[in-house]
């Protein structure tokens, strides 16, 4: 008996159980993030309590609020259903024109008419106006590159392949599972200074040169500089960045 068949089984079952390593240890890597998460809403939850008058448990809400992402997170590995919508924002995307569409099905026709095999339906699909070829799926949503839709001799239907060849194993919903654990960036954005562009009188100046002036604008700049770092901590992307989209391409 030749030993090929035996390492190779075992090869797929090290590729088969390989995602769920890797998604448990990006979690794990979120550990910070879950407990910050956790401090801050303990606290939020505590003085809306106290200043309701009512009875609750903030320690609760809490919880949710710490283990509530990793929760989302975890069940795009059963269903990735709404993931697409999010994504398509993100990436400017629209729906096809009929020209488009027209493009898109006779390519799966092609490739259908090559293999006996029922090819992967995706949930939706949309363009994305670009005219470099791009392709990439996220959940159960394909997009299409302006560009990718003008190949010809073939290629389209090529690159279908490629892209729909990832809704038959794990790694679709696994790269929406990795991007959930990312909460949508919270940005500080200074209010707009009426005064920015109007010339400063001499009094003014003074002020602004005073010692005490300086060392509130410190101050300030510190605590606008904490808030920011605490923020992007609770949101998380530790394992992966907070203004990373993960996709398979």
């Amino acid at each position: 008996m030749k030993m090929q068949g035996p390492e190779q089984g075992w090869e797929r079952r090290e590729l088969q159980h390989g995602w769920l390593t890797l998604y448990a240890l990006t979690v794990a890597l979120e550990v910070p993030a879950m407990l910050a998460r956790y401090v801050a809403g303990l606290i939020v939850a505590s003085v809306v309590i106290h200043m309701n008058g009512q009875g609750g448990n903030a320690q609760e809400w809490a919880k949710l609020a710490a283990v509530g992402p990793i929760v989302w997170s975890a069940l795009a590995l059963v269903t990735p259903q709404g993931g697409g919508w999010w994504w398509r924002q993100r990436q400017g995307g629209r729906a096809p024109s009929a020209r488009e569409r027209e493009t898109y099905e006779r390519a799966l026709r092609e490739l259908q008419s090559r293999t006996n095999t029922p090819l992967p339906a995706v949930e939706s699909w949309f363009v994305r106006d670009e005219p470099r070829c791009e392709a990439a799926v996220y959940g159960n949503t394909l997009m299409l590159s302006s560009g990718a839709l003008q190949l010809q001799n073939g290629h389209l239907p090529a690159l279908l392949a490629h892209e729909l060849g990832h809704l038959r194993g794990m790694d679709a919903k696994l790269t929406v599972a990795v991007n959930r654990l990312v909460l949508k960036p919270l940005k500080l954005v200074a209010p707009p200074d009426p005064d920015e562009h109007q010339p400063r009188s001499p009094a003014r100046q003074l002020v602004e040169m005073d010692h005490r002036a300086r060392k509130t604008l410190a101050t300030v700049g510190l605590t606008r500089w904490t808030l920011a770092k605490a923020m992007a901590l609770m949101r998380g992307g530790l394992a992966v960045g907070p203004e990373e989209v993960v996709q398979l391409v």
